[in-house]
């Protein structure tokens, strides 16, 4: 197994990505790899394939193997090392304050010490934490889309298609919904955003 040695110093140095940013950046790597790699093995069948289409299939269900082990690897360390969250992270408003605690104290102690400062049980700890973790993950995935934090699945693609020039009827025809679903969408997002327009 390769180790991984990116970002081996505390998050919040400078330059420094934390585990919780590197683990969306390679899975979202991981999702395009797996993307590229679907569209050419449906696009030709491997008795029409040239010998370096064969070659760059192969390379990329290798990279797709290593990144594999590395999500799951930077999963591991988000959820079980201390300081795997920036300042940033942990004062997301999207987080409850349960999680928020749960959270700022897991950066320095072990989910049983947690959950002996706190009164509940370790499991109660690791469960919260794993909740305030797939937030932050989801807004930094958001972010990176260049979507508003605090939208809902639905409502970040509304937003997105919009945003891409789709007017409200092309929304509704790709996402199957109705047009006026994209419209009440729509109006929630602003809402959320506090704009009047998008």
């Amino acid at each position: 197994m390769s180790k991984i040695t990116v970002g081996y110093s505390f998050p919040d140095a400078e330059g420094q990505s934390t585990w919780v940013e590197l683990h969306v950046e390679y899975r979202e790597s991981l999702k395009r790899v797996d993307r590229y790699r679907t569209c050419m093995r449906e696009e030709k069948d491997d008795t029409e394939r040239t010998a370096g289409e064969m070659v760059e299939l192969e390379l990329l269900g290798g990279m797709k193997s290593d990144l594999e082990e590395a999500v799951r690897e930077l999963k591991r360390r988000t959820l079980y090392e201390f300081k795997t969250l920036s300042e940033e992270d942990l004062s997301n408003p999207i987080l409850t304050e349960r999680q928020r605690e749960v959270a700022r104290l897991r950066q320095s102690y072990s989910c049983t010490e947690v959950a002996k400062m706190l009164g509940i049980s370790p499991k109660t700890v690791f469960t919260v934490y794993k909740q305030a973790l797939r937030k932050i993950e989801k807004c930094k995935e958001q972010e990176r889309k260049g979507v508003p934090t605090g939208l809902s699945p639905q409502q970040g693609k509304i937003y997105e298609l919009y945003r891409k020039g789709k007017t409200k009827s092309e929304i509704s025809e790709i996402l199957d919904i109705s047009v006026s679903s994209v419209k009440t969408h729509l109006r929630h997002i602003k809402k959320k955003m506090g704009v009047k327009k998008l």
